[in-house]
């Protein structure tokens, strides 16, 4: 809508407003200040918040069960999954931001939860509080929330070229952490 990037997306929310099939749920565009509306967001702040019929429908009838939680690094998307009925991840909502914490996805989840009504018993996130905390605040406490397996590799690649300096020791360590990762019975993985 314009060679601007900023300004085309103004120009595409701004032609979704009063349409009933808007998958906008929520937008803060940059230099716009409003305590009320968008608390602890600045005016330089830039909030988006995408979710349709389908998704809400999606969000409503499965996530009860898994929520899954991600930002997509540098351009600051951070998606909402559920797992349908065949265990596959289905995106229930997009948030765009400048910004990754708890403040801005509080704002973020208080918007979707005036469209569903859920309270999911797992919640999938990466290794970061900010997620979590702001469902908290927002949905309450999940009984169980998992790692990005992910997140939870690079973690374990990171800790173990700083903690060990032997490349073959380096390898050993990685496979055993690896088998720790895909056990599935308690007791062999306890076993020492």
């Amino acid at each position: 809508m314009d060679t601007n990037d900023v300004v085309s997306v103004g120009k595409w929310v701004h032609s979704l407003q009063g349409r009933e099939d808007s998958p906008v749920i929520l937008f803060k565009d940059q230099n716009i200040y409003d305590e009320d509306l968008y608390p602890g967001l600045k005016a330089e702040d830039f909030l988006l918040v995408i979710m349709n019929s389908c998704q809400r429908e999606m969000l409503n009838f499965y996530g009860n069960d898994t929520i899954c939680l991600d930002f997509t690094y540098g351009f600051d998307l951070a998606t909402i999954l559920v797992l349908d009925d065949k265990r596959e991840g289905f995106p229930v909502a997009f948030i765009l931001s400048n910004r990754q914490d708890s403040k801005t996805l509080s704002l973020a989840f208080v918007v979707i939860k005036e469209h569903v009504n859920i309270s999911p018993k797992v919640m999938m996130t990466d290794d970061t509080e900010s997620f979590p905390n702001a469902w908290r605040t927002v949905f309450g406490v999940p009984e169980k929330r998992l790692l990005c397996t992910w997140h939870v590799d690079r973690s374990w690649r990171r800790n173990i070229s700083k903690l060990i300096k032997m490349p073959e020791i380096q390898v050993e360590a990685y496979k055993v952490v690896r088998c720790l990762l895909i056990e599935t019975d308690e007791e062999a993985f306890t076993k020492e």
